[in-house]
This record gives structure tokens, C-alpha cells and sequence, in this order.
């Protein structure tokens, strides 16, 4: 009867050790894929970022005569850190065939002026319906490929400076940034 009761516990400790590698499997798999995913995600974010910062907008007045105090007066407003203005998320339909397609993209502004960061608020509304609009024409086969993101943040930059030239006189704002980008 003793030979019995070990034969039962030999039979069931493999089965326990299976289930345990079977778990223990599963559960690396899990984490490496989730760790594999966030590194690519994180390397193709910073590349993004990157890439996409834009050169500061070249100072106007220079040639036409005007005095430098202008010139003196922007460079003291752009000394210190880079300001942002936070957009309300953007959401549209993109243009498909057949299968419904959305993009949301959050908005970042960025400004080395404190004077156009302060004013960027008052221009939201143009900038909202332009913004729209061109994110409302893309295409979902371009933007699901790095350089589609990147065009597209290029093209959302020349629309914000041209607003803010036209308002303004200054281009003013130095970069666009999306800080979230999903596409469906």
C-alpha cells in the first residue's frame, strides 16, 4: 500500500512541474513581447521627435531698413527654456474605401518666445479648423509609415506659422509635436 501511495506522487509531480514550465513559458513570452514592443515604440517616438523638430524660423525686418531694436526685443523674449501650448485632441475620419478609418492626434506647440506662447490661445480656433482639415485629407496607407508622420507634422507646421505670419507678423511657433497618434 506504501508502493501505491509513492507510485500516485511520482504520477502527479510531473504533471505539477508541466503546468508550472507551461506558466512559466507563457508568462516570458508575454513579458518579452510587451518589453520588445515598448523599446520599438520608445525608439520610434524619439526618432519621430527628432526628426521633426523644426529649424527656428529665420528673423524678419533684416532687409528692409528697420532698426535692429525689434531684433534685440526678440531675442531677449526667446532667452529661456522652449514654452508649450497644449490643443485639444483632434479626432476625423480619414478618406477610405471600403472600412471606416479614424486618426486622433494630440497636439503640442512649441514656442522659444514667451510672448507667442501667450498669444497662441487666442488663435486656436484657426488653428483647430486648419488642422482639421488637413488631417482630415490623409491618407491612413501614408500615415501608418514614419515618414507619412513626418510629412504630415511638416505640414502642420507651415500651416501654424502661416497663421500666426498672417496675424502677427511672426511665424513664431518653432515645432509641432504630436504626442499621441492613432490611427484605426
Amino acid at each position: 500500500m506504501a508502493e501505491e501511495e509513492e507510485t500516485e506522487v511520482e504520477e502527479k509531480k510531473p504533471m505539477g512541474a508541466l503546468v508550472a514550465a507551461i506558466i512559466g513559458s507563457i508568462l516570458t513570452v508575454v513579458l518579452t513581447s510587451g518589453a520588445v514592443f515598448f523599446l520599438l515604440d520608445m525608439k520610434v517616438s524619439s526618432e519621430i521627435t527628432v526628426q521633426c523638430q523644426a529649424a527656428p524660423a529665420p528673423a524678419s525686418g533684416g532687409g528692409d531698413g528697420s532698426s535692429g531694436e525689434s531684433e534685440e526685443e526678440d531675442s531677449e523674449d526667446t532667452a529661456g527654456p522652449p514654452k508649450y501650448h497644449v490643443m485639444k485632441t483632434f479626432t476625423v475620419n480619414l478618406p477610405s474605401s471600403g472600412r471606416s478609418r479614424y486618426l486622433k492626434v494630440d497636439v503640442k506647440l512649441m514656442s522659444k518666445s514667451q510672448v507667442v506662447a501667450d498669444s497662441l490661445p487666442d488663435y486656436d480656433p484657426m488653428f483647430r479648423d486648419a488642422l482639421n482639415t488637413l488631417f482630415a485629407s490623409q491618407k491612413y496607407k501614408v500615415l501608418k509609415t514614419t515618414q507619412g508622420q513626418i510629412a504630415l507634422k511638416e505640414q502642420a507646421l507651415t500651416l501654424i506659422q502661416g497663421i500666426m505670419k498672417e496675424n502677427t507678423g511672426k511665424s513664431g511657433v518653432n515645432a509641432v509635436y504630436f504626442t499621441d497618434l492613432v490611427m484605426q
